[in-house]
């Protein structure tokens, strides 16, 4: 369980941000990594002929595709040319046109005036401490990269616009120690977050159980983000913390009640203010804390004993229990499992051959409308932000669009649905 990256920069060092900072959502080219906003957006597609040559530098052509990891064969493949082309456009042998700058500025996540800058940003951070889950790629696939970049260049646009609007960042207060019972921390946050289990118990699904999890952790000053593109198998979710608005990514193709216990498991790293990776099978000392931290939080151990003891004594619980108790906290089997071991109800022998036995499970809910998937993917705190911008007259409509990835017509809806407290 858990996740398979974690404040993989370091402790106060952002994820995948350049020097362009915010510009890789389209905030325009960025001065000192701060998006200038409000002010010139650069080159803008669609407003030049696309046949004309495109005078940029190869080396930003090089740069680009190998800050996401990308090979020459696979952007050939996505461009349907042949990788000759792409070599020579990487060479300054073979000039690029405008239209298919414009393809590979879509394809490698990067805005077009990020192709004009004078050379290649100096200050790339690569990610290197990391772990994954098994059968993951040897190294990370281009779309956790641009997930990793986008992250960190949302988190540069809310400090932005937040410095617009005359307001100040808010700071991740709770703080905790590795030498303190992780059950005695987990008791202490869901106080602070004021969930009983009475109101746990209200929630009608785990997709609503995730929505208020996510929008309690959010109130603590805790961007959390949904990735979209990345496979699970490649990873959970990650977390970099800063001490003003510290980031947690879940992957939005894993199932509802996993991603509440990654959630849980990412905010025990950014109280530890850890630095570590993630261990999927828990076995370092942080590891163990974070995933006793989630499970204590989400399934308190008195609540489990209460249900638990009036049933028969045994090791191997069939799974109509397990499925009981899981609708009744909101997680899954695997975690009420996870918590009978930890209070030695079961062995850690059933545990694996429960856990091996198990088909994969991934989200099964539709493909979301657009307002929906833009609040599930950015959450409600970048949002909400961008709107309040908007409204101030901070940006424009096109970089409120630009900035949410939806066409304008699509911004009534989503205000509707921040209002409602919609999208997990």
């Amino acid at each position: 369980m858990g996740c398979a990256w974690s404040s993989l920069a370091g402790v106060g060092q952002p994820l995948m941000v350049s020097s362009f900072g915010a510009s890789v959502l389209g905030a325009g080219v960025c001065q000192g990594g701060v998006a200038q906003v409000g002010r010139s957006r650069g080159i803008t597609k669609g407003l030049v002929s696309k046949s004309i040559p495109a005078l940029v530098k190869p080396d930003l052509l090089r740069w680009a595709r190998e800050s996401i990891g990308m090979e020459v064969a696979s952007v050939a493949d996505h461009l349907k040319v042949d990788g000759a082309r792409v070599a020579a456009w990487e060479a300054g042998t073979q000039q690029v046109t405008m239209s298919q700058l414009e393809r590979l500025s879509d394809l490698y996540s990067r805005p077009l005036a990020a192709f004009f800058l004078a050379a290649p940003p100096k200050d790339f951070v690569m990610v290197q401490d990391f772990r994954r889950l098994p059968g993951a790629p040897d190294s990370p696939t281009p779309e956790l990269m641009i997930e990793l970049r986008k992250a960190g260049a949302r988190r540069e646009i809310v400090l932005d616009l937040l410095a617009e609007l005359g307001e100040q960042a808010p700071k991740f207060k709770l703080r905790a120690d590795g030498s303190e019972a992780a059950g005695d921390v987990a008791q202490r946050v869901r106080k602070t977050l004021g969930v009983t289990l009475e109101r746990q118990g209200e929630w009608d699904s785990e997709y609503v159980a995730l929505r208020e999890w996510r929008s309690l952790i959010e109130a603590l000053g805790v961007l959390v983000f949904q990735m979209k593109s990345v496979h699970v198998e490649e990873t959970r979710g990650f977390s970099t913390f800063y001490e003003k608005l510290p980031i947690i990514a879940l992957n939005g193709k894993d199932a509802a009640t996993a991603r509440c216990f990654t959630l849980m498991h990412e905010v025990g790293h950014l109280l530890l203010r850890s630095g570590a990776a993630c261990d999927m099978k828990g076995r370092n000392k942080t590891e163990v804390w974070c995933n006793a931290f989630a499970g204590e939080l989400l399934v308190p151990a008195e609540a489990l004993m209460a249900e638990v003891v009036p049933l028969p004594h045994h090791e191997d619980w069939p799974d109509s229990t397990l499925r009981k108790l899981s609708r009744q906290f909101k997680v899954s089997p695997e975690v009420v499992l996870l918590r009978l071991l930890a209070l030695r109800r079961t062995t850690r022998a059933f545990y694996e051959t429960w856990v091996s036995s198990q088909p994969k499970v991934s989200s099964s809910g539709g493909r979301a409308d657009p307002p929906r998937q833009v609040i599930s993917h950015s959450g409600g705190t970048f949002v909400q932000t961008v709107l309040s911008a908007y409204h101030a007259r901070r940006i424009t409509a096109s970089t409120l669009s630009n900035y949410l990835g939806v066409k304008l017509k699509h911004v009534p809806a989503i205000e509707m649905l921040v209002l409602r407290g919609g999208a997990a």
